[in-house]
């Protein structure tokens, strides 16, 4: 088990008994236990946050869905005490838990230290923060499995809605590229920032073709990608996956023809993006946090894909687009499709069908990864 906390921006922190009376105040385990029953029950209701969790799940065959997590705490979970019995093995197994803290802010190495000791105290753990063997170590994390898309075409993952009432329907393309290394992760993000703008723009505006369109690059535990979004109540998923696919063909006929002052615009924009200070101690946290979640720890991740970016070439990016996106002998893809049937359904209906359309996910995402069990190895990162 991997415990990761999040952070405290200050230094006016509770005292042990205060917080430790704020998380296990008197009936907190029920209010929290409706809260995420509720949450569960609701997640995917939209077309498009579906379409992104089948993506993610179709790409990382160990996440489990929230239909299958609100089952298993249905089934699983007997009573409070049943619970404090789980969370006391787990967090008793020393050698079998790994704890990351990110404590940011105006503090000393000292509040630091305190702040670790707040925390070993608070769930129960018998070592010091001083310790360093304590816990399990970096080199027995488990790896993450992610999905290594094939060249060969595959089945598109096709769903219902998990709301008969909505009308929306949500695609997804998505290009799977590599395992993280910078070179390739700066040219993903440049390849995404020039297809920003006119996807949106042609798909969006002149063609109205949905009332949400998006294109962006994609980190999966490792793994870069970039994906291609329309949500749409006038037009059929075929539609929509035509309509991506004809943009990224035209697109790279325009990048063919595109003036070097331009791309060298677009280069230029990216860096700047990236460079650009933070609005806060909050978003610069949140950066440094994602460095540790991600397992990657680099603190000047943006200046450093900023100076990769100098060395960019037109003909690189080019090389790149084409493997990626265009060449069939080259290119992963996956196309997620959820379509929307918009039915005039009583709220009982409605909380019936999402039942039974949730199992009918969970086996179509079974399904494709019956098919394709291929998976990257674990990412080293330098």
């Amino acid at each position: 088990a991997l415990l990761s906390l999040r952070r405290c921006d200050s230094k006016e922190d509770e005292n042990a008994d205060d917080l430790a009376s704020a998380v296990f105040r008197p009936g907190a385990y029920e209010d929290q236990l409706e809260v995420l029953q509720r949450a569960y029950a609701n997640e995917g209701l939209k077309a498009s946050s579906l379409s992104s969790s089948v993506r993610i799940r179709c790409l990382r065959p160990n996440t489990w869905s929230a239909h299958a997590k609100l089952q298993a705490l249905k089934k699983e979970l007997k009573s409070k005490t049943h619970f404090v019995q789980i969370v006391s093995k787990l967090l008793g197994g020393e050698n079998d838990l790994a704890l990351e803290a990110l404590y940011h802010g105006n503090v000393t190495n000292e509040d630091a230290v305190n702040a670790a000791k707040l925390i070993l105290k608070l769930i129960g753990a018998t070592t010091t923060a001083n310790k360093s063997q304590s816990g399990l170590s970096r080199k027995k994390y488990p790896s993450l499995a992610v999905t290594k898309i094939p060249v060969k075409p595959t089945d598109d993952v096709a769903v219902p809605t998990k709301d008969p009432s909505e009308p929306n329907s949500s695609v997804e393309v998505y290009f799977q590229v590599d395992k993280d290394n910078a070179k390739d992760r700066v040219m993903t993000d440049l390849i995404a920032h020039i297809m920003d703008e006119p996807f949106y723009d042609q798909v969006r505006t002149k063609d109205q073709f949905g009332y949400s369109v998006s294109c962006d690059a994609r980190w999966t535990d490792g793994i870069m990608g970039i994906y291609f979004k329309i949500v749409s109540s006038t037009k059929s998923a075929e539609e929509m996956v035509e309509r991506i696919e004809r943009f990224v063909k035209e697109q790279y006929e325009g990048l063919e023809n595109m003036a070097q002052t331009e791309v060298l615009e677009h280069i230029i924009g990216l860096a700047k993006n990236k460079l650009e200070m933070f609005n806060g101690m909050s978003d610069e946290t949140d950066a440094y946090w994602d460095e540790i979640r991600d397992d990657r720890y680099d603190w000047q991740v943006n200046r450093n894909e900023a100076l990769l970016l100098r060395a960019v070439t037109k003909e690189q990016i080019l090389q790149s687009y084409k493997a990626w996106l265009v060449n069939t002998k080259t290119r992963r893809r996956l196309v997620v499709k959820v379509v929307g049937d918009d039915a005039d359904a009583s709220v009982q209906h409605q909380q019936h069908a999402h039942a039974e359309r949730s199992k009918l996910i969970d086996d179509r995402v079974a399904t494709f990864h019956s098919k394709v069990k291929d998976r990257w190895g674990k990412v080293l990162f330098k």
